[in-house]
């Protein structure tokens, strides 16, 4: 049941009006509840909750970089949820505490609505109504927007084209506020109105320049810009594809790969002009030439790689970071850049499957040992051409990415500085990385380090990582850092989920246990298992269909037979192949797992599931699923999932105190998608931002085309994810994917970016988002602020 919620008058006459200035709000919400069986949350957080505050610093130099900040004696830190902020004089108190009031947060301000509407109050605009064929960027009225950048803007206050320029189809976003270091902690403390920025950028979308080929969309907007900057290889009519010669496709193939990559950059707030990125500042550009350099640590050796020119690098530095998706900040201040569909952009290692999940004859065949291919395909976007990087095992990495350091620098051990590939973990399509930190957002001392990611695909897995040594207090950065080195890495195997879809169970394959969703109250069960040739303590999940029913993890990898594929006989080679890994030891498949995010209120896990309209790459068994010529029915038929719409999950940890040492787990549904356009309808969760009080933020990927739109949304959290709904709070123009929320420390803003907006060129609705003059629209990155802060 959903609680219902009463407001007193002040309150809700600021909601049914414009958004008055903080000092106006007298008394906070109070939440009432019918019955114990009203959870009176949302998003699983007490409703009578006050907000954080945080007093802006002023800083003395933040121009070169990140953590160069020096801030003043009257600098204060976010508060804690249950804290209430400090006044400057007692004039702007209110009631008889002298106190004033919390200031406004988006989140207080969306939970005050919801409330509200709950309450029975209709209020003009919220929650944001769906519109079809909408080619703008659009909000609720309490809150406003600016794009603060698009593809092809300088970052600095150089505009040539040599100079850093905003990438394309900008993804995830983070923000860490001027003076973090002061309280450890880069997660919501510092400053609200002055900071440091990440951004990724993915890929380039639409026709890439070939031979006899002109670009289009987002290529073409690229070569024209380049054109205009007078930039020599491409002095020439780039509309006509008459003109397109291998050397000009090497040229663009050069050009695509600065277009993708990260930022690190300087963003400010004015209360008259708004958010603005800091031309004048220290900004930087990661992409997928040899300008950037990463050293991959720990678990694999990549042997020697080559700079764009040929040249060869140091024993496991490696040239560039390309598909860069979703990330994660580290507790020490630090980016994460995912790299996940790198197989569009050097080829596919992990070749023993196809788009389907069917097994496919290749270096995974039984009989023999797995040898992974480091060959490029010679067809995908920059293996095209003549350059020299491009070896697929060089990413599919979660890169870190150092903002202290130039972008050529690779890591370095001993000093701790430097860009780095985070080898211990392996290689998947990864999406984002998520840290465990205590309830202060810091990493827990005489622990060790765990961080969490999903391999983004479908039928990909979730996967821990624990470091081999504790973080300890009062380590150097190069201490921590080079714990990354050495560590664990486990499977979330999710045995109690249904495989496959049943219609005489009601069985849902990678949704629901025993044919129901699970609840919290009754969750199902999972266990994490050790991706090791030497885990001898871990039965393997198919080892009741795949052979002998005590047959162990480590055994089963390194059988040449076993369940149909060769065998590995290291854990390099597994680590190179996770997906192939675990579909060898028959753990449970999962619906594309993309972003992840942990809940340190209550030490949790969330989950966003995207969708699984395929088959299954294992029978229900976990045994391999392959047709079988002598049968006339396609058996892979007979493991199929439906699931077009997505759900957002949770895992608990069995020990949610130490999740390094847990090995079980539980999880349960919090919110299934559906289809359709009504008010609390959404489908398909992407990326999650997690606020100070523990509520849940999304974006979605899925429902963009010529007639739908993505969006952002808070979620109501229900004891059954039937009745949790989505409140929409922005829509993307038609055909954008919405990515990469992220809230200032503050919460009084929050960053995301619009990708891919108009990606089909032919049936989308005219958009008027960043256009590049007649070349249509670009992704760009907005800030959503209250009305009135």
């Amino acid at each position: 049941m959903r609680t219902i919620v009463s407001l007193r008058p002040a309150t809700l006459f600021l909601l049914l009006a414009p958004l008055a200035c903080a000092d106006d709000v007298s008394e906070l919400v109070d939440s009432t509840t019918s019955d114990e069986s009203s959870s009176g949350t949302v998003s699983g957080v007490t409703l009578t909750s006050t907000t954080a505050s945080t007093t802006d610093t002023t800083t003395a130099d933040t121009s070169a970089g990140p953590t160069t900040a020096t801030t003043s004696d009257e600098t204060t830190t976010t508060t804690s949820p249950e804290s209430s902020s400090s006044s400057e004089d007692e004039s702007s108190s209110s009631g008889t505490t002298g106190e004033p009031p919390p200031l406004d947060t988006i989140p207080s301000v969306i939970r005050e609505l919801v409330e509200a509407e709950n309450g029975g109050t209709d209020i003009d605009g919220f929650p944001l109504e769906y519109e079809p064929l909408a080619g703008s960027l659009r909000v609720i009225p309490q809150v406003e927007t600016q794009i603060d950048a698009a593809f092809l803007d300088p970052l600095t206050a150089d505009d040539a084209a040599t100079a850093p320029f905003w990438g394309a189809n900008n993804d995830f976003n983070a923000y860490i506020g001027d003076g973090w270091e002061e309280q450890g902690s880069p997660y919501f403390t510092g400053s609200g109105v002055a900071g440091w920025m990440f951004t990724n950028f993915e890929y380039a979308s639409n026709d890439r320049a070939n031979v006899g080929a002109a670009p289009t969309g987002n290529g073409l907007q690229l070569v024209t810009w380049l054109a205009e900057r007078g930039v020599p290889e491409f002095q020439f009519d780039v509309t006509d594809s008459a003109q397109w010669t291998a050397e000009r496709v090497d040229a663009y193939i050069l050009w695509h790969k600065r277009a993708v990559g990260a930022a690190v950059y300087r963003v400010e707030y004015d209360e008259t002009e708004g958010w603005s990125i800091d031309t004048s500042a220290t900004n930087t550009r990661f992409d997928g030439t040899s300008d950037t350099l990463f050293r991959i640590v720990g678990g694999i050796d990549v042997a020697t790689a080559q700079d764009d020119d040929g040249n060869d690098l140091p024993a496991n530095v490696v040239p560039g970071t390309s598909s860069n998706c979703s990330g994660g900040v580290t507790p020490w201040g630090t980016f994460i850049s995912a790299e996940e569909n790198v197989n569009f952009a050097y080829g596919e290692l992990e070749s023993c499957w196809s788009s389907a999940n069917a097994f496919v004859s290749g270096p995974c065949n039984p009989g023999a040992d797995i040898v992974w291919s480091t060959n490029p395909s010679g067809s995908a976007d920059y293996t095209r051409g003549t350059a020299t990087n491009t070896r697929p095992d060089f990413y599919a990495y979660l890169a870190e990415i150092d903002p202290e350091a130039a972008p050529g620098e690779a890591y370095d051990p001993v000093t701790g500085n430097g860009h780095l590939k985070i080898g211990s973990f392996g290689r998947a399509h990864w999406e984002n990385a998520t840290f465990h930190v205590g309830d202060d957002w810091n990493l827990v001392p005489d622990q060790p380090i765990v961080f969490y990611s999903g391999d983004d695909r479908r039928g990909g897995r979730i996967y821990k990582w624990v470091s081999q040594d504790n973080y300890t207090d009062g380590m150097t950065k190069a201490e921590i850092r080079n714990l990354l080195a050495e560590g664990y890495t486990y499977v979330a195997h999710f045995a109690d989920l249904d495989n496959s879809d049943d219609a005489e169970s009601g069985a849902l394959g990678g949704l629901t246990v025993g044919g129901e969703l699970p609840l919290a109250a009754s969750p199902g069960n999972g266990q994490w298992i050790l991706l090791s040739v030497t885990n001898d303590l871990d039965i393997a999940p198919n080892a009741g269909g795949g052979g002998g029913s005590m047959t162990t993890v480590g055994d089963a990898l390194q059988d040449v037979n076993w369940n149909g594929m060769g065998g590995f006989p290291d854990d390099e080679t597994v680590l190179l192949g996770l997906y192939s890994a675990t579909n060898k030891i028959g753990v449970r498949e999962l619906n594309r797992p993309e972003d992840l995010e942990w809940r340190p209120q209550d030490g949790s896990l969330w989950i966003a599931f995207t969708n699984h309209d395929r088959a299954n790459a294992l029978r229900d068994d976990g045994t391999l699923s392959i047709d079988d010529p002598d049968t006339v029915e396609n058996e892979r038929d007979a493991f199929v999932r439906s699931d077009d719409f997505g759900a957002i999950f949770v895992l608990n940890e069995e020990d949610t105190a130490n999740p390094g040492s847990s090995t079980n787990f539980t999880f349960h549904a919090a919110w299934r998608g559906s289809p359709g356009a009504t008010t609390y309808e959404a489908a398909n969760p992407d990326n999650i931002a997690v606020d100070t009080e523990g509520g849940i933020w999304f974006g979605t990927d899925g429902n963009f085309g010529p007639e739908k739109q993505d969006a952002i949304y808070f979620l109501e959290v229900a004891a059954d994810p039937a009745d949790s709904r989505a409140w929409r709070i922005a829509t993307m123009p038609s055909d954008a994917e919405n990515t990469g929320p992220a809230f200032a420390s503050d919460e009084r803003t929050l960053f995301f970016s619009v990708q891919h907006p108009a990606e089909d060129l032919v049936g989308a609705p005219a958009s008027d988002f960043a256009p590049f003059g007649e070349l249509g629209p670009r992704s760009g990155r907005v800030s959503m602020t209250l009305v009135e802060r």
